[in-house]
């Protein structure tokens, strides 16, 4: 009798150790059918697009960011669910929510560099049985039924107009324990809320942070491959600075672990940076510009091709577009028909969702003289007290519009108050992000 509960504790042991092989095998076979396009095959058209504002597009206008542009390449609808501030820990805390919202056949992942600007809730190492698929999937199924987690989309009618996020920028609430909730305006129009702090990993930390990005990529992967979808994991297009080489390493290193898709943006951009320059790609933040974005759309969309999940034709060389044009530059032209005796219309021109100001001096500065630094760029305009009030003038300021174009008129007012008198007046086209970061001048216009 002794030995029946034995026999028992060993059947239950043997029937898990087959449920253990049986999901470590499936998950190397289908896994590896649906990496080739085998069982999703032309099954749908719908792609999840997840991470944080280098997916969202950061400073440019939502047809600019990457994902828009691969719609408009593959010819698939395209769901962008990427906010500003979003770490690793936010995309498991809401994937499920758009999982079951949007019914993704592929999920593209680009995260982890907002990593070691916050803390994961759980530090500890991993558990004992984070090995274990059985494990992982009751992780994956009782989380479905966890009615506590909070909705990260919120109502916007709800949201106090003080919080209420807008496309230009997110809304920071300082919350307790030095946690912050953020709220931000996706590309979907959707007001989301979600928590970020509890402080900052420090250099001397940064190995907690890898840790816990792979930790997280790798769980992400597990819920995507779970409800049935497949997951792509990209680099970021920008490998310089301090964290991103070794935040694109782990990116690269979890696919090899979980053997997903990896499209490797950045090892096709980074060589090429040089040739282009990486202002033109890139704003002083890392993040790319328009042209960068559509490099990268053009990278996604062959790879997702060249692994059969998406139909079509490669469009080969990413950067053709970008040798067959020259990079675009600050335009300011004064409009036909101005009268300088009847105020002055300024007609502006260069790329959608940057902001710009228009700056005035007396004098132009001759080419190799030295020049006024102003937002990290140097000026054609000489120093003194009209182009510092140009500088915080708030009527000399704003943002393109969709078209890349503006409009800005110099009344009589403005310019009596400004640059009272007949002498000399000079204007210059100063484009800029919406955070002051300069980005390139035009050429000076002679007002009178």
């Amino acid at each position: 009798m002794r030995r029946r509960p034995i026999k028992i504790l060993l059947a239950l042991l043997l029937g898990l150790c087959f449920v253990e092989g049986g999901l470590w095998i499936a998950h190397w076979m289908f896994g590896a059918e649906d990496r080739a396009g085998g069982s999703h095959a032309g099954a749908g058209s719908e792609v999840l697009c997840i991470g944080d504002s280098h997916t969202y597009g950061w400073n440019v206008d939502a047809p600019a960011a990457w994902p828009a542009r691969l719609e408009g390449l593959a010819g698939v609808r395209v769901t962008n669910r990427a906010a500003p501030g979003k770490n690793t820990e936010t995309l498991l805390e809401e994937l499920d929510e758009y999982l079951a919202l949007d019914g993704p056949r592929l999920v593209l992942i680009q995260a982890g560099l907002n990593n070691p600007w916050s803390r994961p809730h759980q530090t500890s190492s991993a558990s004992p049985l984070a090995w274990s698929r059985t494990a992982k999937l009751l992780r994956i199924v009782l989380g479905r039924f966890d009615e506590q987690q909070a909705p990260r989309r919120l109502d916007p009618g709800v949201v106090p107009g003080e919080e209420r996020p807008t496309e230009d920028g997110f809304v920071e609430l300082e919350g307790e324990d030095g946690f912050t909730e953020v709220r931000v305006l996706t590309r979907e129009g959707d007001v989301e809320s979600f928590t970020v702090g509890g402080g900052t990993i420090s250099f001397e930390e940064l190995d907690l942070a890898y840790s816990w990005i792979q930790r997280d990529l790798t769980e992400l992967c597990e819920r995507v491959t779970a409800a049935g979808a497949t997951p792509v994991l990209l680099t970021y297009a920008y490998d310089g600075g301090e964290y991103l080489p070794q935040v694109n390493f782990v990116i690269r290193e979890t696919a090899v672990e979980t053997g997903a898709l990896l499209i490797d943006v950045a090892a096709t951009v980074g060589p090429r940076v040089a040739e282009f320059g990486e202002q033109r790609l890139f704003f002083h933040d890392a993040h790319p510009r328009r042209e960068g974005y559509s490099v990268v759309a053009r990278i996604v969309h062959d790879g997702l091709v060249a692994a059969g999940l998406v139909e079509g034709e490669p469009v080969g060389d990413p950067f053709a577009e970008l040798r067959a044009v020259d990079a675009p530059a600050p335009r300011l032209t004064v409009a036909a028909g101005s009268e300088p005796g009847a105020g002055t219309l300024l007609e502006l021109a260069y790329e959608p969702g940057l902001d710009w100001s228009v700056l005035l001096s007396t004098a132009v500065v001759a080419p190799g003289s030295d020049r006024e630094a102003w937002l990290g760029l140097e000026l054609p305009l000489a120093a003194g007290e009209l182009l510092t009030a140009a500088q915080k003038h708030p009527a000399l300021r704003g943002s393109f519009d969709a078209s890349g174009r503006a409009e800005l008129e110099l009344t009589e007012a403005l310019l009596a108050e400004l640059a009272p008198g007949e002498g000399p007046l000079h204007a210059v086209l100063v484009a800029r992000t919406r955070d002051w970061a300069g980005l390139a001048v035009g050429q000076p216009v002679d007002l009178r």
